[in-house]
């Protein structure tokens, strides 16, 4: 080897052998393969970054289901009240109806026994109950008179 063949590490570029060149650009590929490698094996065994990302990725999953949760039970609720109203309303239009029904039921015996009194004839009434309202008057005056005496004549 003579002084001007010696090469030193680094000085690459430098040389014309074209076998020297592919070898040297090789070695700087692999150069660069070995760092992005040695960055992913650094990224795997920082354990504590990655807890913190799938802390994270499970709190914002944790957020959605309870925000879905929520909006369910909200859904539930209003559902709830939309039917207990229903349920209130059908129950008034029926105490309503049961009411009026009521209502009629009484005036309808009212008019019917007010019809039964207005039925008695003028015949009906002087053959059959005048003689017998006059009866229990008379009755009831003979008996007071006859009461009166009996006190009086003892008192």
């Amino acid at each position: 080897m003579t002084q001007g063949d010696h090469r030193t590490p680094g000085s690459a570029g430098r040389h014309t052998d074209p076998a020297l060149v592919e070898l040297e650009r090789q070695i700087a590929e692999t150069r660069e393969q070995l760092g992005e490698t040695v960055e992913e094996l650094a990224a795997k065994a920082d354990v504590s970054g990655r807890a913190k990302a799938k802390a994270q990725e499970a709190a914002t999953r944790v957020r959605a289901t309870a925000h879905e949760a929520t909006d369910r039970v909200t859904a539930a609720k209003d559902k709830a009240v939309a039917r207990a109203e229903a349920v209130k309303d059908e129950a008034a239009g029926r105490a309503t109806a049961a009411t009026g029904a009521a209502s009629g039921a009484v005036h309808g015996a009212g008019s019917k026994a007010g019809a039964k009194l207005n039925h008695i004839s003028d015949d009906q009434w002087r053959g059959t109950y005048l003689p017998a309202v006059v009866g229990v008057t008379v009755a009831a005056g003979v008996g007071t008179v006859l009461w009166m005496r009996y006190r009086g004549g003892r008192g």
